[in-house]
């Protein structure tokens, strides 16, 4: 996907075909975390527009951590979408890649609260098994400006070749599915 970021340095489109449309957004968006991160609440609007968007379109979605924790009940995991599983690389003790694999999926939408995080673990975690990566950075949080710029910067730029060369940044607004 060489969809990266265009001459004046806006983020590109990101768009999906309908015959691509089954794609992971990881909605990390627990209250507990956004209790500590506080540009958290302002990712809130934009994960849900995307969150629905991808439901529309038939996306697979994917969630870790309490169900009873998500900040908006407007994006809970529905059945079988939900795993109880810690740390940042989300494809680490889970059945992630196996659920990607059995439904043909190329490409990955991480977003979460988490930039440092989940967003770097699970972002690199599916570069490096050879998904296409795209990461809406207004659908991803931190407790300061700083990580965030820093993990968008690593996953783009600054992180290991087979990380940066499958990972495209880009808006919530401009992925289409």
């Amino acid at each position: 996907m060489e969809n990266r970021q265009n001459t004046a340095g806006a983020p590109t489109e990101a768009g999906f075909g309908r015959r691509q449309n089954d794609r992971i957004t990881d909605p990390d968006m627990a209250k507990r975390n956004c209790g500590v991160r506080p540009r958290c609440i302002e990712t809130v609007p934009n994960v849900k527009k995307l969150h629905d968007a991808a439901r529309t379109a038939g996306a697979m979605v994917f969630y870790t951590g309490s169900p009873d924790d998500i900040i908006d009940k407007g994006f809970a995991p529905r059945e079988g979408e939900w795993i109880a599983q810690q740390g940042p690389d989300k494809f680490l003790g889970s059945n992630l890649e196996e659920r990607l694999k059995a439904r043909g999926i190329k490409t990955v939408i991480v977003c979460g609260t988490s930039a440092q995080g989940v967003v770097i673990g699970t972002g690199s975690g599916a570069a490096q098994r050879g998904y296409n990566v795209v990461v809406p950075v207004d659908c991803m949080s931190s407790e300061d400006p700083y990580m965030e710029q820093y993990t968008a910067w690593h996953m783009f730029k600054g992180g290991p070749a087979v990380v940066t060369r499958q990972t495209t940044l880009t808006r919530s607004d401009m992925v289409k599915f």
